[in-house]
């Protein structure tokens, strides 16, 4: 073990130290018999000789002038070395611009050669004219002959290096070309060496910049040659081509080091063609000055103006042309050898430099470690205490008698042992015992079990090493490693090697596992449900399961012989068809790309026999990648029908609003580009909620599956129906004559679904509500289309539902209002914007106020006053009534709590509210809040809160009732069932609406008879009579001479504020008194 080795290797060098510290110390301290033989010598010495040597013992230190003189022959070497490699440098300087003079010559010499050629052949040409005759610029016009033509084209031939001659005419026209025949319309007038030449008559020949050739793109240098007429006038010009890729062929097949160039320019300056390759070619460089002047020159730290380099450069003219090549290297790169020596050489100058330090600095030690032995065994012994105390592990050691001679801290803090048995001469058997006695070793504490331990240990090898693990009560784990030392005893180390263990342990659990899931790994590949491949970086199939031969259907002869390559697989797939008609070696490389990308993919690809494979490649770390192939078909097909149902309904397997606005989108898109109109209508099926309550859900869905088969029989191709949900179905309309061919559908469709359906048990009719929207007329985009459809088909259900009405822009202001006022209703509650009125309930019989009853007003912070009749409907509308309502309640019966007792208190429940399950709770909370007696609250509810669950809101009524609450039903006589509710619940009151009230007179009989008989009823039932909305003496004299009981209206009183009541009661009692 790591632990048990380290244990081994330190217990013999503390040995060795201790044994070493004594060697050292019996060498400094002399013995008796030689101090005795060697005192009196010393003392006969003369006293002159004995100073003498005390000032050069105290004062001569030759450590010091050992180190100064390596430090003078280290100056020395450095010294040698810094000559020679500055002489060696400027050997390599001399050698590179030998070396580039050589090459400039010889670059140069060609370089006059190539343009010398074709100068003769230039020269050649323009002799041959002239013996002709020729000596104006309209004769040298009859040289654009096919037969001039071949003769340029074989001067041409002869010089490999020129890319055309052209012969130009005075006026920059080609006459002649030797490249293209018929000769192309070009005008050279432009060039810098046409201007050049034909401006100046001194000039034969002239050398252009580097241009791009107008007929095959390339750069080109042209040397011109002047054409005269005997008088000397300019005739015309030769012009011969040449191209830089000529130069650069040529200056690359020179051998040149790296870092080196090769230019060729003019006198000018101008950069011509260089190697390697730079886009300052045709520009003029600042190095002109001696290039001007034609002369040879060498320099050295030049910096380049094309690359910036420090460069050696060599240049030398052309013989017979102001042309100028010049070779130049790098300073870096001509010195690499040379710094490479340097480099070496400074390094062997530095290794022999420190090897004389070293020696010196060894001697120096050495003297040093002389005068110092004492000091030094001093502090060695201490560092020997440090170092034990500091040890990572516990140490002790043992004498042949198995007494302990020494141990570290550490060791006793392993054990807990008490200071008294870290002493030295502890019996080794004392330690054990303490160890097992008091529980620090696991397992038993008894004498006996400490006898064992001391004999299984007094049974190891004296003379061999040994280890073992000790493992503690706490469960630590102790590696103990025993060395045996020459005469008897034995050094121990122990180690807590809890942490290595437990790692170690790990360890051969991960191994476990690894090797577990190698196996898992091969089990998984056998039985994975898809196809698996898995190849090299050479594209070759080394693991394919029998899944991925079935899946792709592929031979068992494909695999005969070893790895498969991917190409051949793929091949064979595409032969037979398997990618679909195309080339087969196209559909090869393709997929062969892919595969060589190193890049993750996934793709579905469908089988020629319908089969989908959903194929997933990874690449691997070592070069190839692995394929999984998984059978989809099922999913695909799910997936698609998933898709579908995505956007239709599933009842009726109509287009649902998601596509609805996709259509949408795409005509309102059509109409901004002219493509005609259309017409949006939304449909809602009257009656449907009834035929779905009383009928079930099955009969109310098979209606909706033939309300949508009907709607397709009246639709063309072009149309589109949809189901938004519930009985609400929209319909998109392409039109040309949008009202009258939308007024046509909507009657169609009414018509269709007004007919009977006939649904198996059950016969249903229904009518539909059309709301009809135009675009881009009524909106151009979806939501404000749909949403000026809806307003119309508000209007058409708010119109007694069976008709269709087109959307108007009144409706959408109608509805902005509504929004408004809902807004401003749903904030008026917490502003408590709300207000209670109180209109008095007068006693006919009694002829005194009995009661109140509450009225709601909203006092608006800008409308003003806002009567219920403008806001009622809407919070019933939007469930706002219910907090509303529950407000009142509490309000009313706080405020009545401080009436006399004997007054009663009305208030009015809505429909809505007394659907709510809590109302009960919201009276008792109410009632109990305000301490107001049940008996004083009057609750007023209308017969529209029985006409459904008629059963519940008796009992609802019951439990009130129960309470104490009195109960008043409110607008008698506007509904169908006035009297069954009457005779279903003994109501404590019954209110005439106040229309009855009105038409009350003597003149109208009618009025009359009703009156009577709604009087008569409530006096046979024993049920108290309030009249509402009585405003004339002749009305109250009236209802009182009928039997009505209680009246209220304005002619008693208007609804008054909650502050004015106390004194409307005190004026009344003082009419009465009076």
């Amino acid at each position: 073990m790591p632990g048990q080795a380290s244990a081994r290797r330190q217990s013999p060098s503390l040995d060795q130290v201790v044994s070493t510290s004594a060697i050292q110390l019996s060498a400094y301290i002399p013995s008796a018999s030689a101090t005795s033989l060697r005192g009196p010598t010393e003392m006969q010495v003369a006293p002159h000789r004995v100073g003498t040597r005390h000032l050069i013992a105290k004062y001569w230190r030759p450590d010091i002038v050992l180190l100064i003189g390596a430090l003078a022959l280290s100056g020395v070497v450095f010294g040698v070395n810094s000559m020679t490699l500055s002489k060696l440098r400027e050997e390599t300087l001399r050698s590179v611009e030998t070396n580039m003079r050589s090459q400039a010559i010889v670059l140069a010499e060609e370089g006059d050669r190539s343009f010398k050629v074709l100068d003769l052949e230039l020269s050649t040409i323009a002799d041959q004219i002239a013996r002709l005759g020729v000596t104006d610029g309209e004769a040298l016009q009859r040289f654009a002959d096919h037969n001039f033509h071949l003769l340029l084209q074989g001067k041409k031939a002869t010089l490999t290096h020129v890319d055309a001659i052209t012969l130009i005419s005075a006026d920059g026209k080609l006459i002649n070309f030797s490249r293209y025949w018929p000769i192309p319309n070009v005008d050279v007038s432009d060039r810098d060496y046409f201007r050049v030449l034909k401006s100046d008559a001194s000039l034969a020949t002239f050398i252009s910049r580097p241009v791009q050739n107008r007929g095959t793109g390339t750069w080109t240098i042209y040397l011109a040659r002047r054409l005269n007429t005997p008088n000397g006038d300019f005739m015309g010009l030769l012009l011969g081509a040449v191209t830089l890729e000529h130069f650069e062929r040529f200056f690359q097949s020179v051998s040149l080091q790296e870092g080196g160039a090769i230019a060729l320019m003019r006198q000018d300056g101008m950069l011509l063609a260089r190697y390697p390759r730079t886009d300052q070619v045709g520009q003029v460089l600042p190095i002109k000055t001696r290039i001007e002047r034609g002369e040879t020159f060498d320099a050295r730290q030049a910096r380049s103006p094309v690359d910036g380099r420090i460069r050696i450069v060599s240049a030398r003219p052309l013989a017979s042309y102001p042309l100028v090549v010049a070779v130049s290297q790098s300073e870096d790169s001509a010195l690499q050898s040379w710094r490479v020596l340097a480099d070496q050489s400074t390094s062997m100058a530095l290794v022999r430099t420190f090897f004389v330090l070293l020696l010196a600095w060894a001697a120096c030690r050495w003297w040093a470690k002389q005068r110092s032995l004492t000091e030094q065994l001093r502090i060695q012994n201490l560092r020997f205490d440090t170092a034990l105390d500091n040890m990572g592990a516990g140490l002790c050691m043992f004498d042949a008698d198995k007494r302990l001679v020494v141990c570290n801290q550490k060791y006793g803090n392993l054990y807990q042992l008490p200071p008294e048995l870290l002493k030295p001469g502890t019996p080794h058997s004392a330690i054990i015992t303490h160890r097992v006695r008091h529980g620090i070793l696991k397992g038993d504490q008894s004498e006996r079990a400490a006898q064992q331990k001391l004999s299984a240990l007094g049974s190891l090898p004296a003379d061999a090493a040994s280890s073992r693990i000790d493992e503690l009560a706490d469960g630590r784990l102790i590696c103990v490693a025993r060395q045996p030392m020459p005469g008897g005893g034995w050094v121990a180390t122990h180690e807590d090697v809890t942490e290595r263990e437990r790692l170690n342990s790990q360890l051969e659990q991960n191994n476990k596992l690894i090797a577990e899931r190698t196996s898992h790994l091969q089990a998984i590949v056998d039985n994975f449900p898809g196809g698996i491949g898995l190849f090299d970086s050479a594209l070759r199939l080394l693991v394919c399961n029998e899944k991925a031969k079935v899946l792709l259907d592929l031979p068992q002869h494909l695999f005969a012989d070893g790895p498969t390559p991917l190409e051949t697989l793929l091949r064979y797939n595409a032969n037979r068809g398997e990618y679909g008609p195309g080339d087969a070696e196209q559909q090869v490389a393709e997929r062969l790309a892919l595969a060589t990308n190193r890049t993750t993919y996934e793709f579905q690809r469908e089988r020629p026999n319908g089969t989908v494979l959903d194929v997933r490649g990874v690449p691997l770390d070592d070069g190839g990648f692995l394929t999984t192939y998984m059978d989809i078909t099922e999913r695909h097909r799910s997936e698609a029908k998933i898709a579908y149902m995505a956007r239709h309904d599933t009842l009726t397997g109509l287009p649902n609003r998601a596509v609805l606005r996709e259509r949408l989108e795409q005509v309102i898109n059509g109409t901004r580009e002219g493509d005609g109109q259309f017409v949006l209508h939304m449909l809602d099926l009257d009656r449907f909620k009834e035929v779905n309550d009383t009928l079930g859900h099955p009969v109310g869905d098979a209606l909706l599956k033939a309300v949508a088969q009907r709607l397709r029989a009246c639709l063309r191709e072009t149309d589109m129906l949809a189901r938004l949900g519930g009985d609400e179905l929209c319909i998109v309309q392409r039109v040309t004559d949008p009202s009258m061919e939308a007024a046509a559908l909507a009657n169609r469709v009414q018509g269709a679904i007004r007919a009977p359906f006939d649904l198996g048990d059950h016969h249903v009719t229904v009518g539909v509500s059309i709301g009809i929207a135009i675009a881009p007329a009524d909106g151009d985009d979806p939501d404000q289309l749909m949403r000026h459809a809806d307003l119309a088909l508000y209007r058409a259900k708010s119109e007694g539902r069976g008709v269709y009405c087109f959307f108007e822009r009144e409706m959408d202001a109608r509805m902005q209002a509504r929004r408004i006022l809902e807004r401003d209703l749903r904030n008026a509650l917490a502003e408590r914007e709300f207000e209670l009125r109180y209109q008095p309930v007068f006693s006919l019989e009694r002829n005194e106020v009995c009661g109140f009853e509450a009225l709601l007003r909203w006092n608006h912070p800008t409308r003003g006053m806002v009567f219920p009749s403008d806001f009622i409907p809407l919070a019933e509308d939007t469930g706002l009534i219910i907090p509303i309502g529950e407000w009142v309640l509490r309000q009313a019966c706080a405020e009545a709590a401080t009436w006399p007792h004997e007054i009663k208190l009305a208030v009015n429940l809505s429909p809505a509210q007394f659907k709510c399950r809590s109302v009960v709770q919201s009276v008792v909370s109410a009632l109990a809040a305000s301490s107001l007696s049940a008996d004083r609250l009057e609750l007023e509810i209308t017969e529209s809160v029985m006409l459904k669950d008629s059963e519940e809101a008796f009992s609802t009524l019951m439990q009130l009732r129960d309470l104490g609450v009195r109960i008043a039903l409110d607008d008698f006589g506007t509904g169908f069932s006035s009297l069954s509710n009457l005779r279903k619940f003994p109501f404590d009151k019954i209110k005439i609406d106040r229309s009855f009230v009105r038409d009350l007179s003597h003149v109208n009989v009618s009025a009359l008879a009703v009156m009577r008989s709604m009087t008569q009823l409530g006096i046979s039932l024993g049920i108290a009579i309030t009249a509402e909305g009585v405003e004339t003496k002749d009305q109250l004299e009236q209802l009182r001479a009928e039997g009505c009981t209680e009246i209220q209206g304005y002619y008693f009183s208007p609804p008054t504020p909650a502050s004015e009541i106390a004194e409307l009661l005190v004026k009344r009692i003082g009419a009465q008194a009076a």
